[in-house]
């Protein structure tokens, strides 16, 4: 996709949250986007403009819990517009009920992970960049404010920052060659 994100519709946003697609990426640019408009809930259904936006509130309702785990903090404001006015997405009770009862879980790093990370690492390109979105996701939800326990040797650590990131994370990985030259080239991008 090679598209300005600022120049996404709305309509387009909920096609990528539907089929699951970058996810990640557009949620914060979403969550924005709903927070500059108006939403006038008592119309709901009368016009096209309103249609779309309870579309894109329904699929964001509708995402996997994961997806908020990661970023609470678009949890945190999507639930605040969203919880007295909810009802108006038709969404059934049950799901409703959920999505505002949902408390993100923060993440861990643990044996296990590193194993499936271990198992992207092999020698085919597919396998390094695996490992390599597993590494930033987890970046992100720390930019995010999700909190990341490190279970390792008989030691818990809650990782918040980046600095921590580096200094217990990455140092549990095996990181080949064209993995570092992939967080090499992320270090110098412009922000």
């Amino acid at each position: 996709m090679h598209k300005d994100i600022r120049k996404i519709s709305l309509s387009e946003f909920s096609h990528l949250l539907r089929e699951n697609i970058a996810v990640g990426l557009c949620l914060n640019p979403i969550i924005e986007r709903i927070k500059s408009v108006e939403i006038d809930f008592d119309f709901f259904f009368n016009n096209d403009h309103s249609e779309k936006q309870r579309e894109i509130l329904r699929e964001l309702v509708l995402l996997n819990t994961h997806h908020w785990d990661i970023n609470p903090i678009a949890y945190n404001k999507l639930k605040l517009v969203l919880s007295e006015s909810i009802a108006a997405l038709k969404l059934s009770e049950t799901v409703t009920q959920e999505f505002l009862a949902y408390e993100p879980k923060g993440l861990v790093w643990n044996q296990e992970t590193i194993n499936a990370f271990d198992a992207f690492m092999n020698d085919n390109r597919m396998g390094v960049w695996a490992a390599y979105n597993m590494l930033t996701s987890r970046k992100r939800a720390i930019f995010n404010e999700a909190k990341i326990d490190f279970e390792l040797d008989d030691n818990l650590i809650e990782i918040t920052t980046l600095a921590e990131f580096e200094e217990n994370i990455l140092k549990t990985v095996r990181i080949n060659n064209e993995l570092k030259g992939l967080l090499e080239k992320e270090r110098l991008m412009p922000t």
